[in-house]
């Protein structure tokens, strides 16, 4: 791993994970998320120390294992390290069992039970919300990035630099996965909040590389999402149980998973089905003790 500048004091760490890095004269840095694990948070460490920084702060785009898993360790690297999320993020970092609890909605069992859905509880040291936040005399704006979680952020740099974690998708993931969506109508107001944003570039959670332009990406994630209700209103012309949908939808669109990702995937695929429920495009009834959907 190394960091690669984007602009100005600007950088990120490629990865898995891509961390972004803003840096300050004085030899200390501010992180934007982390990565999964221990292994990750000694890759950054290393990244950092190749280029003579420490981090100060960490701040998490939102409470996925693979962005803030790694906190615990950097924590350890270096005392005094202060982390900071919004505070819906902060209450998932804080309870590791709650995101499991939420996508299984039970204990989960020892086939899912991995760093995909637990990292080590994390303190966090502050709370923060969208609007204007100083960190050591650096002013950077939080901007609100629901959809993806419920209280996802982004952060943007006094360079124009936007790290906005898992805002977006890029286009070999939406071809490979249901959008891992929590609020289908949270994430067409982030789309739209993207459209407008005051950055020149645009680092996301997940890609291989970095965006001077975003519109199209944005284009292709709000079209993905019409897709997906446009599929899933045809495929409800008969009636269907669920999982009975999400299997036919993982088929059409060639989507091949594992114990973990069926559970990330049935979240976007429930997110799809409450979305249609609200708009009474889609009915559902319960028959036999089945969840039985159709359409209106």
């Amino acid at each position: 791993m190394d960091m690669i500048k984007i602009n100005g004091h600007s950088y990120y760490i490629p990865g898995n994970t891509n961390v972004g890095v803003y840096t300050y004269k004085n030899g200390y840095c501010l992180l934007v998320d982390s990565g999964i694990n221990n292994t990750a948070g000694r890759k950054i460490s290393e990244a950092l120390t190749g280029n003579g920084f420490k981090p100060r702060y960490i701040v998490n785009t939102h409470a996925h294992t693979d962005h803030y898993g790694a906190d615990h360790i950097l924590r350890e690297l270096y005392p005094g390290l202060a982390i900071y999320a919004s505070p819906i993020e902060s209450a998932f970092m804080r309870h590791n069992e709650l995101e499991s609890y939420t996508l299984y909605g039970a204990v989960p069992y020892k086939g899912v039970k991995d760093e995909m859905f637990y990292a080590r509880e994390t303190p966090v040291d502050g709370e923060i919300a969208p609007g204007e936040v100083e960190f050591d005399d650096r002013v950077f704006t939080v901007v609100p990035l629901r959809g993806h979680t419920a209280g996802q952020i982004g952060l943007i740099t006094e360079d124009r630099v936007a790290y906005i974690g898992d805002a977006l998708f890029d286009e070999r993931r939406l071809n490979i996965y249901v959008p891992f969506l929590y609020d289908i109508e949270a994430e067409y107001r982030t789309l739209d909040l993207l459209e407008n944003i005051e950055a020149d570039y645009y680092v996301l959670g997940h890609a291989d590389k970095v965006y001077d332009d975003i519109k199209p990406l944005v284009k292709l994630n709000r079209d993905t999402i019409y897709e997906y209700i446009e599929i899933i209103s045809e495929l409800l012309d008969q009636p269907k149980t669920l999982e009975g949908l999400a299997s036919e939808v993982f088929i059409l669109k060639d989507i091949r998973i594992d114990h973990r990702y069926y559970y990330t995937c049935m979240a976007g695929i429930k997110a799809f089905v409450s979305y249609l429920l609200d708009r009474e495009e889609i009915a559902c009834d319960i028959q036999d003790g089945k969840l039985i959907l159709y359409n209106s």
